[in-house]
């Protein structure tokens, strides 16, 4: 009996359909994974990041391989259509807004992401103000963001499920491979979350020593201006 294997690359070349397909989910399946990271990072800001220090981080670090992985697949659609891949010209350009968004919105992630990881391993840095742009550029963050989700949200509510049924595994290419590449990048993401995760200690560490020193000044000019007074009253 002759086996057919009717989505093997080298046996049946895939369709141009099957080509944006397969980005489209990629991407929204990232997405959703980083949609629900970042729900849990959102939650660590507005409760006290201070309180669940460790638990931001961690997220933080566990969500940046996913993030390379949406990264790639989204400029691969972008890249793909203006370097006139026939897939991508089918398919058609970005949204107008995207086009616009979707630069803006990398710059400020890579300032976000390049500023959380700075402050956990050299936070005096910048003269100790990395806190401010961390702080700042995750609520210029969180705008776009938002924008940035309910704008391809037709498409990602369309294709997220898509990977997640085992009918897909039968019906489409490169299911399995699309589902290793979102575990893998998890495993990359918890083994650098481990791997860092002790420099919390030394940030609060650091923390602690600035307000300490801080405080110290405080008392020393508080001591002179005393002290001056004192000299000035027994003239």
């Amino acid at each position: 009996m002759k086996l057919t294997t009717p989505h093997n690359s080298k046996a049946h070349p895939r369709s141009d359909t099957e080509v944006t397909e397969s980005n489209a989910r990629a991407t929204a399946s990232s997405a959703a994974i980083l949609l629900g990271l970042f729900l849990i990072e959102i939650f660590t800001v507005v409760l006290g990041v201070n309180s669940f220090l460790t638990l931001h981080v961690f997220i933080g670090l566990l969500a940046a391989p996913v993030l390379l992985v949406k990264i790639y697949s989204v400029g691969r659609r972008f890249f793909g259509y203006y370097r006139g891949n026939t897939a991508f010209r089918k398919k058609g350009p970005p949204t107008p807004l995207l086009r616009v968004l979707g630069p803006a919105l990398l710059l400020i992630t890579a300032i976000l992401f390049g500023s959380g990881l700075l402050i956990l391993l050299a936070p005096s840095a910048l003269g100790g103000n990395v806190h401010h742009i961390h702080s700042f550029s995750f609520y210029l963050w969180l705008l776009l963001v938002m924008i940035h989700i309910v704008a391809p949200f037709k498409d990602f509510r369309k294709f997220a499920p898509r990977d997640c049924t085992r009918r897909s595994t039968r019906t489409f290419p490169g299911v399995l491979k699309r589902r290793w590449v979102m575990v893998i990048s998890l495993v990359v993401g918890l083994l650098v979350s481990i791997s860092l995760i002790s420099h919390v200690d030394s940030y609060r560490n650091y923390v602690r020593q600035q307000k300490s020193l801080e405080l110290s000044h405080a008392q020393s000019h508080k001591f002179s201006i005393s002290s001056i007074h004192i000299a000035v009253g027994s003239e």
